[in-house]
């Protein structure tokens, strides 16, 4: 029993026991609350944070593609010109036409600088390499040598190429026409298909951005028939990402190349691929041979 006049304090010490512990349990609901408030934000700045990268990467990539593909075009036309396949040329002329490929050449590698996948981050290591690429631009000379065509050792091999866009499809077709080459062209993924069912097609030299179907489709669809070793598809295209590569090695592409293509590198890479086919055909007959013997 507590004596009486000792039960105003006890009342008190406990009421203020009491008071204090529910002044300190809302405390540590208010505490949870903040903290919770503080991890959406965090989460919800971080989203946000990912969908700007996001868009960032979806405009550069869309940035390089449009900045390429009317420099691979120019650059294409620019060494027609200069190896002569429309005619020869008077002097001053090829060597206008030379310095256009230089310059092309130049502003191919300022573009990289600031919208190539691996360089897009504004970090000093892009800084540097921009910079670079600008002070090239000054001390580059202006010209450049293009070698003249030479005849590749598959002359008559047919070759496919596959563009909706004419001024690719034309300078691609003359180029390959100098070099010796049979060359069909398609606008479009399903008359490629078609010309493929139709005509004898040694290697396909494939775009992948085109309307109504991809580079991607007409290469799954090729692959139905024909496997890598019977029929090489090379995608010429202006997206570099390594996303945009895995894919096109997934749909059974043999390679791939990044326009602006330099004429000697589309030679070279026309030219491998053909002679790994004549290895594949070589063996296949003479596998054939060993069979009926």
């Amino acid at each position: 029993m507590i004596p009486a006049m000792w039960e105003p304090f006890w009342i008190v010490v406990l009421g203020g026991a009491l008071v204090a512990c529910i002044v300190a349990l809302v405390r540590a609901r208010r505490e949870v609350a903040r903290e919770r408030l503080a991890r959406e934000q965090e989460v919800a700045v971080s989203e946000r944070l990912r969908e700007v990268e996001r868009l960032t990467d979806e405009f550069l990539a869309n940035a390089s593609f449009e900045l390429r593909a009317p420099l691979s075009a120019i650059n294409g036309l620019a060494e027609s010109l200069a190896a002569g396949d429309a005619g020869e040329l008077p002097p001053h002329a090829r060597q206008h036409a030379r310095s256009i490929v230089s310059n092309i050449e130049r502003l191919r590698r300022v573009v990289d600088a600031f919208v190539s996948f691996p360089e897009r981050r504004l970090d000093p290591s892009t800084t540097r390499k921009a910079t670079h690429a600008f002070k090239q631009l000054r001390k580059e000379p202006s010209g450049t040598k293009i070698a003249p065509p030479q005849r590749p050792a598959h002359l008559g091999a047919r070759i496919l190429v596959v563009d909706d866009e004419a001024v690719m499809r034309m300078l691609l077709t003359e180029q390959l026409k100098a070099s010796g080459f049979d060359v069909l062209s398609a606008t479009s993924g399903s008359e490629a298909l078609k010309l493929v069912a139709e005509e004898k097609v040694d290697l396909v030299l494939l775009d992948i951005m085109m309307p109504e179907m991809t580079g991607y489709d007409v290469c799954a669809e090729l692959r139905k028939t024909y496997s890598m070793a019977d029929m090489p598809v090379i995608f010429l295209t202006s997206k570099d990402r390594p996303e945009d590569l895995v894919r096109g090695l997934s749909a059974g592409s043999n390679d791939y190349l990044t326009k602006p293509i330099g004429r000697t590198e589309l030679e070279a890479r026309v030219g491998l691929h053909l002679d790994l086919l004549a290895d594949h055909r070589n063996m296949a007959r003479k596998i054939a041979d060993l069979s009926q013997s």
